[in-house]
């Protein structure tokens, strides 16, 4: 597997990569083992995203955005049921999965964004 660093200059130089799936917490959208591309390119709600992690990079679904008072993130969730969303800053995404996109409900994003504010 390249290193977390490899993948951010890769994208970084306008290169596509393919990124090996981790765990189930895409599913049913993607499966562990599954490969993906991910290009780099601006993200939307709705993108599954390549996000820079504390040790490893993770696929998930931008869901909704907050943005208060100065502070602006993204929220994020994999598409599993049950999944729990978590905050990223606009720079940690790293590229834009080649995956249909697909926007959350008002609702759901509501929910993502309180539960993400819960959090802080």
């Amino acid at each position: 597997m390249e290193s977390a660093h490899a993948w951010q200059r890769a994208l970084q130089a306008g290169q596509k990569i393919v990124v090996t799936v981790a765990s189930d917490s895409m599913a049913p959208t993607l499966r562990a083992g599954q490969t993906v591309v991910v290009r780099p390119g601006r993200a939307t709600i709705g993108d599954v995203v390549l996000i820079r992690g504390a040790n490893l990079p993770t696929l998930h679904r931008l869901v909704a955005r907050i943005s208060l008072l100065g502070y602006a993130r993204f929220v994020h969730a994999g598409d599993a049921p049950g999944a729990v969303p978590g905050r990223c800053r606009v720079g940690d995404v790293l590229g834009v999965a080649e995956v249909a996109p697909r926007v959350p409900a008002p609702i759901a994003q509501l929910v993502a964004c309180a539960r993400a504010i819960v959090r802080l």
